[in-house]
């Protein structure tokens, strides 16, 4: 009879701590399929993507969840940085909520970048200078440039 309480209070344990991944975490390592990786920063996991300050550079990804291979929480020492935030939001609608114009990369399903000024979010495209329709299915990450960082 012990070791079915054992068993019991281990099953219970490890219920409880799987359920618990996103509890304290204010940074989220992300290994993607291309083998990149980032730590970012005050977290926001949406419907369809991860959104966080890169830890490296101080740039704001928005990384779809179609280009992520897996995503490790972390919790850093840093009690100043916001913890991990859930919105019910999917990746056109957070890149809709940027303010505009901002300078981007974006990184496409096929692994090339492209930089420019992202003006507009209409319907299924992001618009950038010269009128220029970018088809919002085929980016996989779009990071907006810190000051430090314009390419």
């Amino acid at each position: 009879m012990e070791i079915d309480h054992l068993f019991d209070e281990l099953e219970h344990e490890f219920a409880d701590k799987s359920f618990q991944w996103n509890k304290q975490v204010n940074c989220l390592k992300l290994h993607l399929l291309n083998k990149n990786s980032f730590d970012l920063l005050a977290p926001i996991v949406g419907v369809d993507f991860v959104a966080g300050l890169d830890k490296q550079n101080a740039d704001w990804y928005c990384i779809s969840l179609v280009a992520i291979a897996n995503i490790q929480p972390v919790s850093n020492s840093d009690d100043e940085l916001p913890l991990l935030r859930k919105q019910n939001i999917n990746f056109l609608d957070f890149i809709k909520s940027l303010d505009r114009p901002v300078r981007v990369v974006a990184t496409f399903a096929d692994q090339s970048e492209s930089s420019f000024n992202l003006l507009d979010v209409q319907e299924q495209f992001v618009i950038a200078e010269s009128a220029k329709l970018i088809p919002l299915q085929a980016i996989q990450q779009i990071r907006v440039l810190g000051t430090n960082s314009w390419v």
